[in-house]
């Protein structure tokens, strides 16, 4: 893994994932969304970007982390969806306690 700068010379926004064109390399690297972690906007193309990457098996070069200069990262645990059975599972509990105050106010 090496550290090295480069700039995204490309970058899909609604798919995640770029290129970015560094001055050691013959070749655009690749960059997903995910490699500069949380924060506050989206990579756009010109940004500076202070990067490790790996070559992979197949001789393929991907950024491994990335950041984007003068972008301060979101401090904080990451953010996770909830599962649809955690949702189906709170609207569950939440019926029976409905359920069981009626029956109990009924009687």
């Amino acid at each position: 893994m090496a550290s090295e700068t480069g700039k995204i010379v490309k970058w899909n926004a609604e798919k995640g994932f770029g290129f970015i064109r560094s001055e050691s390399t013959p070749k655009d690297i690749f960059v997903h969304r995910s490699a500069f972690g949380r924060i506050p906007r989206r990579p756009q193309v010109g940004d500076t970007i202070y990067m490790d990457e790996i070559i992979e098996d197949a001789g393929k070069r991907k950024v491994t982390r990335a950041r984007i200069l003068g972008v301060t990262p979101v401090a904080g645990k990451k953010i996770h969806k909830k599962s649809k059975k955690t949702l189906i599972g709170y609207i569950v509990a939440v019926v029976l306690v409905i359920v069981s105050i009626l029956m109990y106010t009924l009687k």
